[in-house]
């Protein structure tokens, strides 16, 4: 590709080379494309972008079937080029990535854009943050509920066996609601202090809930 793009072939081999250990794929350098696994292929992909060092780089999906160590490297290499100064369009349907490289955010439910900014401000329209128990088993997320409804603002999902408690003030909150539960003695498989996702926000913005079918049509394009 960097011959193609007019490198001679000294500098082409320095090129490559540099995207090679770059993008960590030395071990199938001699591999020919086509035999390539899907997450190999999409980084060899990338990396022939990067040949001009462009000012603009557009990605579609890029880390979509890749495994964890493929993905955190093309991760890791986004963030590198936005150092570097490159505009990048990147659309996924991972919005936890979105989360964690995006400036801005744009959500797009059916073709349709549902809101945009930045990740913590779709994320502040959704509320605030939570305190999540999830119950040992069915009679203690009974118990759970008749115990803290009486002193929160609770809302419960039986088939996870979890109450979600606003905790709108400081960690605090976590501190009364773990206090309470201790002093019951219901056994818990978890007590956590969360805040919204992109994904809680999507939801909320598009009116979807977790279990419609139309909410795995989203993509963001961050």
């Amino acid at each position: 590709m960097a011959q193609l793009r007019g490198r001679r072939a000294a500098v082409a081999r320095r090129v490559a080379d540099e995207l090679i250990e770059r993008f960590d794929v030395g071990e199938i350098r001699d591999r020919l494309v086509k035999n390539l696994s899907g997450g190999e292929r999409r980084r060899v992909d990338l990396a022939a972008g990067l040949i001009d060092h462009p000012h603009v780089l557009v990605l579609d999906e890029p880390t979509t079937g890749l495994d964890p160590r493929s993905r955190q490297v093309v991760w890791s290499t986004i963030r590198d080029l936005v150092a570097e100064g490159v505009t990048l369009l990147l659309t996924t349907q991972y919005l936890e990535e979105a989360d964690a490289l995006a400036d801005r955010v744009v959500l797009i439910d059916h073709g349709r854009e549902v809101a945009a900014g930045t990740p913590a401000q779709l994320k502040s329209q959704v509320g605030e943050q939570r305190v999540d128990i999830i119950a040992a088993d069915a009679a203690g997320f009974a118990a759970l509920h008749e115990l803290l409804r009486e002193r929160f603002d609770v809302t419960p999902s039986s088939e996870q066996r979890m109450l979600s408690v606003a905790a709108p003030g400081e960690s605090a909150d976590l501190a009364q609601v773990a206090a309470a539960v201790h002093a019951a003695g219901i056994a818990v498989d978890e007590i956590a202090l969360r805040r919204p996702t992109l994904d809680d926000a999507f939801l909320a913005l598009t009116g979807h809930t977790t279990s419609d079918p139309a909410a795995a049509a989203h993509e963001v394009a961050a």
